[in-house]
This record gives structure tokens, sequence and C-alpha cells, in this order.
């Protein structure tokens, strides 16, 4: 008898772990397979979810990480509508929970999330849609050497570009036919500073097309002027000086060139300051050079008698 009652028993456990598990909030298994949707083209899916306090009480779904594909939104209910607007794969997390707070008491609400995956195709059926790939704010300067990149995805192969909008500074000119036509390039020297916007169109082998707008901005040539440098120092008495950039895109770094600073003083590399003591008398001959972010570098001749 009592090796009964514990069969009874164990078997009673097993059904309450099933039932348990049973009533686990989750996803249905149809949620794993959202459709490809198309650019262009109304899209339409709903998340389902089982278990919990469902279907009784109705079920909430959110975004919790990443996004969907852009056009696309998830409603509280599980549904994804829109129209999508690019091509592409886009994973997102989405989490599921009981209605909360709950309508009835006897809800207790729990909350379950999972990863997902919709793909959207381009317009044109299998290949994704034609974009442009250029940087959005490139930069140039007066005499220095230009190179921009510009690329094209999606759509058919071969490209054809256009610039279709806007003009180049003065010796740069834009190429567009580099191989299969799906690179190109803006290169040349500047001769103009100024902002130059620009619109750029590409078509492929059928006839689809797409532009894209970018503004490159060209500074005047990098110069160093002294004004703040004064015309003598003494020994053991503070001094300080410093060059002032015109031009370019600012000066990342200083450096001497060709010379030697007064001993004593030192050159700070990352402001272009001169400052300390100078230690012994002596008329010193030096360069001071600045580079800007973009790489061009300019010198200037700098005098500094040092008197006792």
């Amino acid at each position: 008898m009592k090796r009964r009652v514990v069969v009874l028993l164990a078997v009673a456990a097993g059904a309450l772990v099933f039932a348990a598990a049973a009533w686990a909030l989750r996803f249905t298994d149809e949620s794993y397979f959202p459709p490809v949707g198309v650019v262009g083209s109304p899209y339409s899916f709903t998340f389902g979810g089982a278990g919990g306090c469902g279907p009784a009480l109705p079920y909430q779904f959110s975004v919790i990480s990443d996004s969907l594909p852009p056009g696309l939104t998830l409603a509280s209910s599980g549904q994804v509508g829109g129209t999508p607007t690019r091509a592409g794969s886009w994973s997102f997390w989405v989490n599921l929970s009981d209605q909360n707070p709950p309508s009835e008491d006897w809800c207790r609400p729990a909350e379950a999330q999972r990863q997902f995956t919709i793909t959207i195709n381009g317009s044109g059926g299998g290949s994704p849609a034609l974009q442009i790939g250029a940087p959005d704010s490139p930069l140039g300067e007066v005499a220095v050497p230009l190179t921009i990149g510009l690329n094209a995805t999606g759509g058919s192969a071969p490209y054809r570009w256009e610039l279709k909008g806007g003009s180049l500074p003065t010796h740069v000119g834009f190429i567009g036919d580099q191989g299969d036509g799906s690179a190109a390039m803006i290169k040349g020297v500047p001769a103009d500073s100024g902002r130059f916007r620009l619109v750029f169109t590409v078509t492929d082998v059928r006839g689809r097309s797409t532009e894209q707008t970018i503004t490159l901005r060209v500074a005047e040539k990098l110069r160093l002027v002294a004004v703040r440098m004064p015309r003598l120092g003494h020994v053991g008495e503070p001094y300080r000086a410093r060059a002032i950039v015109q031009g370019g895109f600012g000066a990342n770094s200083w450096s001497i060139a060709k010379g030697t600073l007064p001993a004593g003083l030192k050159l700070d590399r990352s402001t272009g300051f001169i400052s300390g003591k100078p230690a012994r008398r002596g008329h010193y001959v030096f360069y001071l050079a600045a580079k800007d972010k973009l790489g061009a570098s300019r010198s200037l001749k700098i005098s500094i008698p040092i008197r006792p």
C-alpha cells in the first residue's frame, strides 16, 4: 500500500510540472516565420502568444532592442504593419507580456522575450533597393589634394552616374565610370573655398535611379601668422609666444620643422604655445610648423633674440 501511494504522488507531481510548463507564457510557433517584404509594398504580420493569462486576457507586445525595418511599426496587439522603405535584413527583440495591469485578479503577469528577423527585398523583386553610399559632409582645403569616394549598391549593375545639381570647385572633377560603375569619386586639388551642395544620381541597367545630396566644405589654404610673438626675451625671465592659424580646419599638431628653440623654452605640441625661461643669450632662428586634421602642413620662420 505504501508503494502505491508513493507512485500516485509521483504521477501527480509530474502532472503538475507538465501543467506548469504547458501554461508558461511563450510566442507561438508561427511567430518565428515573418514573411519577406518588398520595398514600397504594404506589409502585414502578427506575432502570437500562448500560455500565461491568455487567451482569456489580451497579450501585449513591444520592441525592446534594435529596430524594425524602416517604415514598419509594431502595435501592442502584436501586428506589424506599414510600407517598407529600405531593403535589407533587420533583427530585433520583442517583449511578450500578459495584460499588465491585468483586468482580472487571478492573473499574475509574466513576460517572455525573443529575437526575430524581418527581411525586405528591393522593389525589383529579389535585388535590394538601389542606394548611393557617400559621406554627408566631406571636407576639403584649397591646394590640398582631395579624393571622396561614392558607391552604388542594390539594383543591377552596370551603373551610370551623373552630377545632377550643383558645381564642383575649380580643378576638381567627378569620375563616375569605374569598372561596372559601382564606384565613383570626386577628385582634384581645389582652387576655390566655400560650401558646395552637390546632387548625384545613379541609374542601373534596368533604368531604376536614385539620388544623393552631399555638401562639400572647402576651407581656405592653411596659414600661420606670428601675431603673439614678443620681439625679444631675457635670460631667466618668463617668455610666452604663439603663432595663430588661419584657414584650414584648425591645427591638430605643432612641431619645430627646422632649427631649435632657445634653451629653457619648450613647445606645447597640441596648442602651439612656446613658453619657459630662456637659459642662455643669443639669436635663435627656427621654423614652427602646424598640421591640420586634413593633413595640410604649413611652417613659419621665427626669430627670437634673447638678451641678458
